[in-house]
């Protein structure tokens, strides 16, 4: 690893006539008309991305905070960068192209902190029949395509996460698929036990300390069957199928995923106490794809989720009313295949396997009313929950490794699992369409929580034969 590089090269590619520069420093592609540039970052975690095409380049970055990441691509003559690191971990890439042998190209890193301080520094410079590879590719890079590779430099490696976290999403959808015929059919007759559900739901996450947000919407198609073990006692199956696609964070790319599950759940009555328990496995197909054209990456890997839920209350009824308190504790465990992305050598990333859990609790209340609307009868449901998230499986760092040098793991912190609590409502209605066939609607949404807010809708077909 080189730390201090100066001298006459000659360029691999001509470097344009229009001479520009842009800067991003958190807050999105900015023209920079003045020179030399020094950029001084102070924040907790800090980025900078550079971009010059001058015939004279000067730079200086200046990064204290505990995590710090920093890009410079220059392309031109004399050329200057300077990037001063003072934090736990610390990651920068400096490369230079030349473009006349007498150009002079000087790159200095200082990476410093305590004892257990993290380091990383990539320092490319081209020169004509250059052995390397990966110094060629960079020279061949437009203004443009430069951008993108000093971007991906800083946020790629926090897509560590990002394929556990959507699996985590579609297993906990499911659940609430169930929990929600579970909570209607204590008021539906007996005699329709084959469902289908279509249901669609928005979950979002923001990033977090290494690891990037996404914005994500899930639909599925659920099929299932409930039958009686006793006059109290219901057991039920469904199989489901949800398709994905998610956005993510900083315009890195999109991510789809399908996924296929299995479910068994059942409620268990002893008056007025009841029980309803479920368990589901997930099997996701997760693919994803970043940039596009010459600097276009792919990945597709697969992941397993598993989880369960168990709610407890008792019913008090009155009349056409009845009101249930509530306890319940759900779980859910997943993990993602390792992966490496293919395509452009500059942007592509391995990732070992990912894994997440979550443990959540909740307190709260069911209210349900049977009524009649002209000739049809209508049965709905209020119910309102304060939930926990106990925030286990926390993990503190994760690794990565960019392709251009595969040999070398990152380490880069990671804080996306803490301890949250919230408030969830669901409510839901149905009515009978004829004797043999009955329409349900429910929904369920989550408010006050430190991550985004979200919700989910399910609209279900009962039928009896």
């Amino acid at each position: 690893m080189k730390r201090l590089l100066a001298g006459l090269l000659v360029c691999a590619a001509p470097i344009p006539a229009l001479a520009q520069t842009q800067l991003n420093d958190g807050r999105g592609w900015a023209t920079v008309t003045d020179f030399p540039i020094t950029g001084v970052q102070e924040r907790s975690t800090n980025h900078l991305a550079l971009v010059e095409h001058q015939l004279q380049a000067d730079s200086a970055v200046v990064q204290t905070g505990l995590y710090n990441r920093a890009a410079l691509l220059q392309y031109g003559n004399d050329k200057f960068a300077l990037v001063d690191q003072l934090g736990r971990y610390n990651r920068a890439l400096i490369v230079h192209v030349a473009s006349a042998v007498t150009d002079t190209q000087t790159t200095e890193v200082l990476q410093r902190g305590q004892a257990d301080t993290v380091n990383y520094e990539f320092t490319f410079q081209t020169i004509i029949d250059d052995p390397d590879p990966i110094a060629q590719q960079f020279a061949r890079l437009s203004f443009e395509q430069a951008k993108t590779v000093a971007e991906n430099f800083i946020f790629a490696p926090e897509q560590s996460r990002l394929k556990a976290g959507v699996l985590e999403d579609i297993s906990w959808h499911f659940i609430s698929v169930l929990e929600q015929r579970l909570d209607q059919q204590r008021l539906l007759a007996a005699d329709a036990p084959f469902f289908a559900t279509m249901s669609y739901a928005q979950m979002n996450r923001d990033a977090s300390l290494g690891a990037l947000g996404y914005r994500q919407d899930l639909r599925s198609l659920t099929v299932g069957a409930e039958v009686p073990l006793t006059a109290k006692h219901r057991l039920g199956a469904a199989l489901s199928v949800t398709d994905a696609d998610a956005n993510i964070d900083q315009r890195l790319g999109t991510l789809d995923t399908t996924g296929y599950q299995f479910g068994v759940f059942g409620t268990f009555n002893h008056a007025p106490w009841f029980v309803d328990v479920l368990a589901t496995v997930t099997k996701a197909e997760l693919s994803s794809r970043r940039f596009s054209g010459a600097t276009q990456v792919r990945s597709a890997s697969d992941g397993w989720g598993y989880g369960g839920r168990v709610q407890a209350g008792y019913r008090v009824e009155r009349d056409s009313l009845a009101f249930s308190p509530l306890l319940s504790l759900s779980y859910t465990e997943g993990s993602v295949d390792a992966y490496t992305e293919r395509g452009s050598v500059l942007l592509a990333q391995h990732f070992d396997k990912q894994r997440r859990e979550r443990l959540l609790g909740s307190i709260g209340a069911l209210l349900d009313h049977q009524g009649r609307l002209g000739e049809q009868l209508v049965q709905t449901y209020v119910k309102a929950e304060l939930e926990r998230d106990f925030g286990i499986g926390r993990s503190k760092e994760f690794s990565s490794r960019f392709a251009f040098s595969p040999d070398r793991p990152i380490l880069s912190p990671l804080d996306d699992v803490s301890e949250d609590t919230y408030a969830r409502f669901s409510a839901g209605i149905s009515t009978a369409a004829s004797e043999r066939l009955r329409f349900s609607f429910a929904g369920t949404a989550r408010f006050g929580s430190e991550q985004p807010d979200h919700y989910g809708l399910h609209g279900q077909m009962a039928l009896s034969f």
